[in-house]
């Protein structure tokens, strides 16, 4: 998806239009993509309530799929996100969270 939407990957009208169809064609690995890129242009603009809310919605979306790389990744992304916002001990939470997946062995 990143080389497919590489020209588009900072474009929030692009990227919302493309999270809209996923939603809407229950493409989930679509929308876990547009949510976690979405929210980094977010954080990347120092909106960090809103890149949380981003990240915490992908992570949601990744855990209706059982999908254990998108949902570490999505971890690792919200970790990011609190982070940048300062909030240390909600970054580590969900760092651990990431590095003790069961996945992970």
């Amino acid at each position: 998806l990143e080389i497919a939407l590489k020209p588009s990957l900072q474009d929030t009208l692009i990227l919302k239009y493309f999270l809209d169809s996923s939603k809407e064609k229950k493409y989930y690995l679509g929308e876990v993509f547009a949510l976690n890129q979405l929210g980094t242009i977010y954080q990347d603009d120092s909106f960090f309530d809103k890149a949380i809310t981003l990240h915490q919605k992908a992570l949601a979306v990744a855990d209706l799929m059982a999908n254990p790389v998108l949902k570490i990744n999505s971890l690792n992304m919200l970790s990011l996100a609190y982070l940048r916002k300062n909030a240390i001990q909600s970054a580590l939470d969900n760092t651990q969270l990431a590095s003790t997946h069961p996945s992970i062995e």
